[in-house]
């Protein structure tokens, strides 16, 4: 089951993660392929205590599969961990964490007298998929399944399962696998050992309030208090609780797909649109950041913008709210003739009744024709206008 991309919240491209997959690849064809996978001075050697190796042990690779699979996984999860906390702190917790287990593990099999060594970048990455349960474990991760069969063809199939389901399936298969040998110094004991340092290493990060998690994070699953308003439970958060002070996601990862299709980019209005019919106003908003970050130009339709601003509303995200229905405002003023009477009406009302500005929603309905209404919008607009006073307005 390979990993695609997530819907988690992210608010950084993911430069360090492509920057580690080139060096890992790097070593790979520059001192593994001529040395035959020897890696002399690299390879992590159990009976003795090497800082150097520490750091080397883990980029090195012994074999194409053994190297494929590892950056297929870096791709999946790092970019979640850096989504979240940005290049350098991203590299300096993927260093962290394997110069740290790299030190216990070595530390560890020379004192029981275990001969061998290891190497890879498995460690590190399984503590990464212990991260992403930590921050993200109701967030979903796009997977693509293949099964070889029959003479060449594959099945496969692409679905989304969420980060907890995903990495306890991992992770507990690799501590099934390490009870059952008795602990033995194998991959499996290796990938818990890696996957304990990144659950440290989340774990302080999220309770030191160095990444945010939208409350969306374990433990305030486990605290039964997910999905307050942001930054009610992380200090990191406190002093950014408006739109324009938070910062905006880079990039929108998220592969999306349907059963038996090959994966496709999912459209912002029908993201937003599915996360409100769920009653999810956050997850809308989020939605609709992604879009505003890859194209600075969107504008959802104004009902959209509509339906999203009055579900932020009711969760008093006021400044959220006035940020969705500014880029539509701007949009509408500006080139009133692109959008119907009816949507510039029903956006002029929420202007009006619900963010109590009547002033720009005459300026939405200024010029509108009664008689290119209906007679639903009619009497609308009747009413709005007399409320707001528009200027301007055509008379039959």
């Amino acid at each position: 089951m390979i990993p695609l991309g997530t819907d988690a919240p992210l608010y950084h491209r993911p430069f360090g993660t492509v920057l580690l997959i080139v060096v890992n690849v790097a070593v790979f064809v520059g001192v593994g392929l001529p040395s035959g996978f020897e890696y002399p001075g690299w390879v992590l050697e159990y009976g003795s205590i090497d800082p150097v190796e520490w750091v080397a042990g883990n980029f090195i690779h012994f074999g194409f599969g053994h190297l494929l699979g590892n950056m297929i996984f870096l791709w999946g999860f790092g970019l979640l961990a850096e989504g979240k906390l940005g290049f350098w702190r991203f590299l300096g917790v993927y260093l962290l964490i394997g110069v740290a287990t790299s030190a216990f593990e070595q530390g560890l099999m020379t004192v029981a007298g275990q001969g061998g060594g290891s190497g890879g970048a498995s460690g590190v990455i399984f503590g990464l998929i212990a991260i992403a349960v930590i921050w993200a474990p109701k967030n979903e991760v796009s997977v693509l399944w293949i099964l070889p069969v029959f003479r060449g063809f594959a099945a496969y199939d692409v679905f989304e399962v969420s980060v907890l389901t995903y990495g306890a399936w991992y992770i507990g298969w690799e501590v099934a696998l390490a009870l059952l040998t008795g602990l033995a110094p194998t991959s499996a004991l290796l990938h818990v050992i890696g996957a304990v340092g990144g659950a440290i290493v989340g774990y302080v990060c999220l309770t030191r309030g160095w990444v945010d998690c939208e409350n969306w994070d374990l433990i305030a699953w486990m605290n039964n208090t997910h999905g307050t308003r942001p930054g009610e439970h992380t200090p990191g958060w406190r002093n950014a609780t408006t739109a324009a002070s938070r910062p905006r996601p880079d990039t929108d990862i998220r592969v999306a797909c349907e059963p038996k299709r090959k994966a496709k980019s999912a459209k912002p209005d029908d993201a937003i649109a599915q996360h409100l019919r769920a009653g999810d106003a956050w997850r809308a908003f989020s939605a609709w950041e992604y879009a505003r970050a890859i194209r600075p130009n969107y504008v959802p339709p104004p009902t959209t913008a509509v339906d999203l601003a009055a579900a932020l509303h009711r969760e008093d995200a006021a400044d959220e709210a006035t940020a969705v229905l500014k880029p539509s405002y701007v949009a509408i003023t500006a080139a009133p003739e692109r959008f119907s009477p009816t949507d510039r009406i029903a956006f002029a009302a929420t202007l009006a009744e619900t963010f109590r500005r009547p002033s720009a929603a005459a300026k939405i309905i200024a010029g509108l024709d009664e008689a290119e209404l209906d007679e639903a919008d009619t009497a609308r607009f009747a009413r709005l206008r007399l409320a707001v006073r528009a200027p301007g307005a055509s008379r039959p």
